[in-house]
């Protein structure tokens, strides 16, 4: 099912207050950066299948943490070994490492939010020139992005470097480094990459935690929206590797109400909601057929009178529907996202392997000839993306490396750019010149899902008090999605060793908004208090707990995304159409399997084949001028 999510919060107060008759514009920016995880795995488990979002979704310049969402203050945690360096020529300044997941903690109740109290420079005017309250504006919004690129850290910039290369890539992630090796394969040399974090793998992340690796992004191998004989690269790419999986039919599973178990009323109420997914899929097919508008996915259920009332129905619901989209029937669009119930060839496949998912992603940098600091640097947060300057470079992009300060100028003949939907809609990144209306549309229409894992660790000298399940679902009498998903991590054996004393907790869309606000310790508490209602005297307290926050981090804001209501198929290929030497890759950028790891290494390919013809061949898209499906005299080439 779906992986996790990470969440940038960002908040701007523009306050007016009058006194004496006199208006003032009080103007204050403040930014609550709560923590940059570095986890990339997002969970990008996206097969090439449209079904599960697992993917938690990232690709993009920067790493923001790695995986869902780096939201509170986190310890620094040393990265393991990424790619041998090359040789010492070709290495630029040294760096340190990227901060990354903490065994969380949110600032208290009383503390400042990091870096509120660290003021900007005050401007430099000349006398007699008052500064303008745009111009305050814009200068603490500067500074607010430099403080998230530098961890709050008083890093001096200073001028750096400049490169140049035939094509560059933005983002390490499953994308980017596909893109690299299928333009390798071609015949390119001359690529350059750049990455925000201190590594590779984009939403692909794994960490150390309680004695184990737990991946803290993309976890499974889809096949949603997929039939027994197609072909999964993803799938491929894991058997190569020989990673260690469990096949997932996602049917052991307990449903607990009040202390008891009540699986059978579950499996009934399931076996009804099954019956009406299989209408909506009707429902979305006679749409499509039909030329119809679209609608959300509640209210295809409801025509088929699903109207969950009960605690039972809507935790039924909240597994088979939110764990897939990390979004409610109501926040999901039916005619692109009903195929991922109408296809699902094989079961979906979890990862539980010491070496982590992202070794998968190694391995293919391995075989493009990517090599760290020779044409991969680490640690570039990319700030501006100059697409159509003169001369033979037209490509000009500028970076900020966050561990040395220094402003680094990369110059390129094209650009991929693999950032995340949430990357492209914050302001941290400009764009000269601005993207086009039809573009920039498109990509605001998207959002990111809310997909956070909470990992819970358990003292070892105790046994374990939960059911020997994978999958234990917590009915909340009045709460839908409380806390309601855990994950036996040691189910049967099967995924890590008994007595590992760790499960994992998912929270996912809405009821994220309430859990980002507390610490650590009333989170710990909460979650007791959801073990005593299942388990009673036998529950124990959790003396840890892990949350890779990915919405929060700057290299991904959110863990995947999430097609919309209103996209079509013909106004999608605005997301990744190239406006002039500007491409454009990601997850979200799958024609067929947006949301998904295996959708992350079908758009990097795609969009590599379609730049080599352009650049080599002379064959380039040509996008209408307005943008595709926006001009019915327009011939749409569908891709």
């Amino acid at each position: 099912m779906p992986p996790f999510h990470l969440i940038l919060l960002a908040t701007l107060f523009v306050i007016g207050s009058s006194q004496d008759s006199n208006l003032k514009l009080n103007v204050s920016i403040s930014m609550l950066i709560q923590g940059d995880i570095g986890l990339g795995t997002l969970m990008f488990q996206e097969k090439l299948s449209d079904d599960k979002r697992e993917f938690n979704k990232n690709e993009r310049g920067e790493e923001n943490m790695q995986h869902p969402e780096g939201r509170f203050v986190r310890d620094t945690v040393e990265e393991e070994p990424l790619l041998p360096p090359a040789p010492e020529e070709h290495k630029p300044p040294p760096v340190h490492q990227e901060p990354i997941h903490r065994h969380y903690q949110p600032p208290t109740a009383h503390q400042e939010p990091l870096h509120r109290d660290h003021q900007p420079p005050p401007a430099r005017r000349s006398p007699g020139h008052e500064e303008s309250v745009q111009d305050q504006v814009l200068r603490e919004k500067e500074h607010i992005r430099d403080a998230r690129i530098f961890g709050g850290n008083n890093v001096k910039q200073k001028k750096g470097s400049e490169f140049s290369c035939k094509v560059l890539i933005l983002g390490a992630g499953m994308a980017g480094i596909t893109a690299a090796k299928t333009l390798k394969n071609l015949g390119v040399q001359d690529i350059m990459i750049v990455e925000g974090s201190g590594r590779i793998g984009g939403r692909v992340k794994d960490e150390q935690f309680g004695g184990v690796n737990v991946e803290v992004g993309a976890n499974w191998v889809h096949f949603s929206n997929m039939d027994v004989d197609t072909i999964n690269p993803v799938e491929e790419a894991v058997k190569k590797a020989g990673l260690n999986t469990v096949s997932d039919d996602y049917g052991d599973v307990i449903y607990r109400y009040k202390g008891k178990n009540v699986t059978d009323e579950a499996m009934e109420a399931q076996e009804r909601f099954s019956k009406v997914i299989e209408e909506a899929v009707h429902v979305g097919e006679r749409k499509i057929q039909n030329h119809e508008p679209d609608v959300n996915f509640r209210v295809a259920l409801a025509l088929q009178d699903w109207r969950p009332v009960t605690p039972i129905e809507n935790a039924v619901e909240f597994f088979n529907f939110d764990f897939e989209f990390a979004d409610e029937p109501g926040d999901t669009g039916l005619k692109d996202n009903f195929k991922i119930f109408a296809h699902h060839g094989k079961d979906d496949m979890f990862v539980a392997d010491k070496r982590g998912y992202k070794k998968i992603i190694f391995d293919m940098a391995d075989e493009g000839g990517i090599k760290k600091h020779k044409n991969l640097f680490f640690w570039e947060y990319v700030t501006d993306i100059h697409y159509m300057e003169n001369g033979d470079k037209k490509v000009k992009v500028e970076t900020k490396n966050s561990k040395d300060g220094t402003i680094n100028t990369y110059r390129a003949e094209f650009v991929i750019c693999t950032f995340s939907i949430g990357v492209l809609e914050s302001d941290l990144v400009k764009f000269h010149p601005k993207l086009p209306a039809w573009k920039e549309e498109t990509i605001y229409m998207y959002k990111m899902a809310r997909y956070i894992k909470i990992f819970v660790k358990f003292p070892d000298d105790i046994e374990a008090f939960w059911d020997d399940n994978h999958y234990i679902f917590y009915v909340d009498p009045t709460t839908r999605g409380r806390y309601q998903l855990w994950q036996n991590l040691e189910a049967r054996g099967k995924y890590f060793p008994r007595g590992t004393n760790i499960m994992l907790v998912t929270v996912l869309g809405n009821n994220w908004e309430r859990v980002k606000h507390l610490s650590k310790e009333e989170i710990m508490s909460e979650l007791f208090t959801v073990l005593r209602d299942m388990y009673g005297d036998r529950a124990v307290p959790p003396e840890d707990i892990l949350i890779p926050d990915w919405h929060n981090n700057p290299l991904f804001f959110g863990a995947y995304s999430n097609w919309p209501i209103g996209i079509s198929k013909t106004t999608y290929q605005n997301l990744d159409a190239p406006v002039g030497r500007l491409y454009m890759a990601g997850e979200a950028c799958s024609p067929n399997y947006s949301g998904y790891l295996h959708g992350a290494m079908e758009s990097g390919e795609l969009t590599a084949r379609n730049l080599y013809k352009c650049m080599e061949e002379g064959d380039c898209e040509q996008v209408p001028p307005y943008g595709y499906g926006y001009n019915q005299t327009e011939c749409v080439v569908h891709r």
